[in-house]
């Protein structure tokens, strides 16, 4: 559900990266947190890996250097739009933008 939900909103959005399921991988349940992470990185010979800035706390730059991978953090600028005029409640998930916006702003918000 989850994988085919994100499918039909990347679609929606023209988003052209591929998805790819971490089972898909093999990479064992052994493997957990950040261990898995790299793991994954490793199988799918990634160089870099960038991760939601709520990671920091989760996850070491000098841990993943120390296993040839570069940990960048993605934080997203503030992002305001217009809520049934109640006021606006920060930090929703990507439905309330699509929501409340027309495509082509979603788009914009998702460079900035």
């Amino acid at each position: 559900f989850l994988y085919s939900s994100l499918l039909t909103v990347r679609d929606f959005l023209g988003i052209k990266t591929p998805l790819i399921i971490s089972s898909s991988t093999g990479i064992s349940d052994m493997h957990k947190g950040a261990d898995r992470v790299l793991a994954i990185c490793k199988a799918r010979g990634a160089r870099e890996y960038i991760n939601p800035i709520g990671g920091t706390s989760l996850y070491s730059k000098e841990h993943f250097l120390s296993e040839g991978i570069k940990l960048g953090f993605l934080k997203m600028n503030d992002v305001r739009y217009e809520q049934f005029g109640d006021g606006f409640v920060p930090a929703l998930s990507i439905l309330d933008v699509l929501m409340f916006n027309p495509v082509s702003r979603v788009r914009e918000l998702l460079q900035d």
